[in-house]
């Protein structure tokens, strides 16, 4: 990996730009390296740490993607909803729910805050004091919530509910000049909750 001096006082930006051209690549764990070396460097590495947050996410390492979202709190409401996402894919739907609002408050007209904040109400109210376990599917971006047969009740019947995606990276950064467009989020959760074997989690 080429290494750019430390005394290159806009050695930061470049570490970023070459992380976000990775990152388009899929060439999520070297954009990592990249996104920590600009966070290292910068003397405000708030974008930076969005940015590390999302690779994670994308490589679904959700407890370090969360790590980095809250770098970003509490005042950016897209690294809160992203953080929400994140923690709805590790089955923790009230602490989700949770980031959902304060989403809501910072951005109450936003239309994927509205959907994320009235499904994981959803979500919560359907498991509330139900024994349940989860599965993620990696390659479907599908998490299954099974509920045991002594817990069924009619309105946990087969439903999918949908988690709008993660806001996307921020742009690159520009010297002179404001820089790139940012880069398009993921694509939405989907979640079903079934009656299943338990062993299935």
């Amino acid at each position: 990996m080429t290494e750019f001096p430390r005394s290159i006082g806009l050695g930061h930006m470049i570490y970023f730009n070459r992380a976000n051209s990775k990152f388009e690549l899929g060439r999520y764990a070297e954009a990592v390296g990249d996104y920590l070396q600009a966070i290292g460097l910068a003397p405000d590495p708030v974008g930076y740490y969005f940015n590390l947050a999302n690779t994670y996410a994308e490589m679904h390492s959700f407890e370090e993607a969360i790590s980095s979202y809250e770098q970003v709190e509490p005042t950016n409401w897209q690294a809160i909803l992203n953080k929400g996402n994140a923690l709805m894919c590790l089955g923790r739907f009230s602490e989700a729910h949770e980031c959902y609002l304060k989403a809501a408050a910072q951005a109450p007209e936003d239309e994927t805050v509205k959907q994320n904040v009235w499904t994981s109400s959803r979500i919560v109210n359907l498991l509330a004091g139900i024994e349940f376990t989860h599965r993620w599917d990696v390659s479907r971006m599908h998490l299954q919530i099974c509920v045991a047969e002594k817990d069924f009740v009619h309105e946990l019947k087969q439903y999918t509910y949908i988690i709008a995606g993660r806001v996307g990276n921020v742009g690159n950064s520009g010297y002179m000049s404001s820089g790139g467009e940012g880069f398009s989020g993921r694509g939405p959760i989907f979640i079903g909750i079934s009656n299943c074997r338990p062993e299935l989690g």
